[in-house]
């Protein structure tokens, strides 16, 4: 890359260095604890931990091995959690690559900057040893390739976009679906398209992303028994989605840690203590098989938890222990309901014109409206919408942006 492509986005990399060290924590919270503890796990020759349910599956080792490396260096915390910085300038660089296959210089450059100053990201992702950022790195590597790959037929970025997608897949587990989803999708557009061959190629790319991911699911089947077992994180996460309690949104919660006497701990306290001494496979699935009833018996309070959780993609509101007001959570977040608001433009358009649409557009709207719509499925909070805002920036450009060079070849 030449070097005045950097250059032009070293404000960023300022930017986000003094975020990052005016709001340094000496300590690790919440999740940053568990993948400080997975990439211990590695450096001492194994990975899931069955002594502990989030230490066991709870995450892909995607993030950890990274992290690893600065454990076998025997390095501080906050060293790779630095390395954020260098993650999100990377990815508005490469956002800003990928703009420029089919948008103007000048264009492609302020929708850069747009993505580079989208402040919940850095306010909130940037600032954590979790796998956000990350994420969303590879997720800008992953979209270059894809357009690099399209536009100039080189076969090396096929394979790097698929090799970028199948790390994706373990680093942030939830692509797994979702990727899973969108090549059924993909296929069904193949059946029916007369854009065939740039289908199948897209089709062959995502099943190889998958396929990167079968040493994995061998290690996971040979600790579980169970075949393509990415996560035992769903379970508990869909049982929290389905909470059947009206005065409950759906909002993701650590049991063990409620307050005695809380009125959620009580509602739940029985189920809990029916499943404690079940081992993580176990409860994994007990816990999805009482979700699942749940869901069956009150459909209309899990699609009112469904809304609710739209909300937390977006504001991060409501939740069981809410202390701001809401005005505070809609001017921190105003960016991402914009974001949405032209997505929902996007998406719409681009329905309508669907039969003629390219296939490269079809499957970027695919991988934004399917992420999205199976995150809101789970409980979620608003980072959890970070890794996918690079593709959905790139998917708006090129149904609103007016582009200058055709996308279909």
């Amino acid at each position: 890359m030449k070097n005045k492509v950097y250059l032009k986005f070293l404000p960023f990399l300022l930017l986000y260095a003094i975020i990052f060290f005016l709001n340094l924590h000496h300590q690790l919270v919440d999740d940053e604890v568990r993948f400080w503890i997975s990439a211990s796990n590695i450096t001492h020759g194994f990975y899931g931990d069955p002594s502990t349910d989030y230490g066991f599956l709870w995450n892909g080792p995607g993030y950890p091995i990274f992290i690893a490396l600065f454990q076998f260096l025997k390095l501080p915390f906050n060293v790779p959690k630095a390395f954020n910085i260098l993650f999100l300038f990377i990815a508005v660089i490469y956002v800003y690559k990928t703009l420029l296959y089919f948008l103007p210089n000048k264009r492609a450059y302020y929708i850069a900057c747009a993505f580079g100053l989208f402040y919940p990201i850095f306010m909130v992702s940037l600032l954590k040893l979790e796998v956000e950022v990350f994420s969303i790195m590879l997720t800008s590597l992953f979209s270059y390739a894809l357009f690099t790959f399209h536009f100039c037929n080189k076969k090396k970025y096929f394979w790097l976009a698929s090799i970028l997608l199948g790390y994706l897949i373990l680093s942030k587990i939830f692509f797994a679906p979702v990727i899973i989803i969108c090549l059924v999708s993909l296929v069904l557009f193949y059946i029916f398209s007369k854009h065939r061959s740039a289908f199948k190629s897209y089709i062959i790319m995502l099943f190889l992303g998958i396929l990167f991911t079968f040493p994995y699911l061998a290690y996971t089947y040979s600790i579980t028994g169970k075949v393509f077992y990415y996560s035992n994180a769903g379970g508990l996460s869909l049982y929290w989605m389905s909470t059947p309690y009206e005065n409950e949104t759906g909002d993701w919660l650590s049991f063990e840690h409620l307050p005695e006497g809380h009125f959620i701990k009580q509602n739940h306290k029985d189920f809990f203590n029916s499943i404690e001494n079940l081992d993580p496979v176990e409860k994994d699935s007990a816990l999805k098989k009482q979700a699942i009833e749940n869901i069956r018996n009150h459909k209309v309070k899990y699609l009112k938890n469904i809304g609710y959780n739209i909300e937390r993609l977006i504001i991060m509101m409501p939740t069981a222990f809410q202390t701001t007001k809401p005005s505070q959570h809609i001017i921190f977040f105003f960016p991402t309901i914009i974001l949405f608001l032209l997505l929902v433009v996007s998406v719409s358009i681009s329905l309508f014109k669907i039969k003629t649409l390219p296939p490269l557009i079809v499957l970027l709207m695919l991988l934004s409206i399917i992420y999205i719509g199976s995150v809101s499925l789970f409980s979620a909070v608003a980072r959890y919408l970070h890794p996918i805002i690079p593709v959905l920036f790139i998917f708006i450009s090129m149904v609103l942006a007016k582009p200058n060079k055709p996308i279909e070849k």
